[in-house]
């Protein structure tokens, strides 16, 4: 679809404008992509990212699963606590550190049993580049670790910015605008989470992972409006009374959720009611003509 869409913009497909009454070529605000659920979106506007196309979508979702977030919060679990194999490989394989796989595995295998952080500090004392690497990530792992107790989170956050490079860096990707105030938006969030009674680095990790498991999620941060040259995503519901040149509708190929008509218990505005039979004596449970009627109506 971004392919499709980058296609278009680059050889101006003709639409007809009806302000002016006449063709020009497409801009990006002449496209809609619609979908029945807002789900796919986060995903959507990676795959934009990637292909450098202004995207808007009024999403709630996604902000915790953006590389550049996920990184920057795996690396706040190690400076609690560097025990956590798989935050400390995400730091150790981003461009905060830079590893690649086979030094990733080199590592394991200097020290194959026991935590990863105990494998990369043994690996540390080899005399090889990816060892120097390891060290001065270690010597910066310190230093975090010292401030997280000295300072608030904003400070701790800011000076990982600074250190890294990491903040600029994701400015120079795909998509770097959203990426950077992604990042701007967990500084800014870390500092409202200090201004409550719970406070600290083990209590904000705490919060985030909490939210995580809830699934409150909260939407990428936006750095374009929706009456600015973007390709929009809404839902079929929320485009009622618009109108836009080209439309996109997305995921057609998906299943109807059937998960209702199998329930035990049926409701439908004909035929009123209808619940399966439980056997006591032989603890089973079968389905009635009713249901039979119900489902066979609804797959209709």
């Amino acid at each position: 679809m971004p392919k499709k869409i980058k296609n278009m913009i680059a050889d101006q497909f003709p639409i007809f404008d009806k302000e002016i009454k006449q063709f020009r070529p497409i801009r990006y605000r002449d496209i809609v992509i619609l979908s029945r659920a807002m789900t796919s979106a986060p995903d959507l506007e990676e795959a934009m990212k990637e292909m450098d196309i202004p995207f808007y979508a009024t999403s709630q979702q996604g902000y915790f699963s953006a590389v550049e977030v996920a990184t920057m919060i795996s690396l706040l679990k190690i400076i609690d606590n560097p025990y956590q194999d798989i935050a400390l490989a995400a730091v150790l394989r981003s461009p905060i550190v830079g590893l690649k796989e086979e030094e990733l595995a080199l590592v394991r295998l200097s020290k194959s049993k026991g935590y990863f952080f105990d494998a990369l500090e043994a690996y540390s004392k080899e005399q090889n580049q990816t060892a120097e690497k390891i060290d001065v990530f270690l010597k910066q792992l310190i230093n975090w670790r010292e401030l997280s107790i000295r300072e608030d989170l904003t400070t701790l956050i800011s000076g990982i910015y600074d250190e890294t490079g990491f903040f600029e860096f994701v400015g120079g990707l795909p998509g770097g605008k959203t990426r950077k105030a992604n990042l701007q938006a967990l500084y800014e969030r870390a500092g409202q989470y200090e201004k409550t009674a719970f406070r600290g680095l083990f209590r904000f990790i705490r919060f985030i992972e909490r939210l995580e498991v809830r699934g409150d999620d909260f939407g990428t941060a936006k750095v374009l409006g929706e009456k600015e040259d973007v390709v929009r995503m809404m839902t079929i519901h929320s485009s009622k009374g618009l109108e836009f040149p080209v439309v996109i509708l997305s995921g057609v190929g998906r299943k109807f959720n059937m998960r209702d008509i199998n329930s035990k218990v049926l409701l439908d505005k004909d035929f009123g009611f209808a619940s399966s039979y439980t056997d006591i004596e032989k603890r089973i449970t079968y389905p009635t003509i009713m249901q039979q009627v119900f489902r066979k109506k609804k797959i209709k």
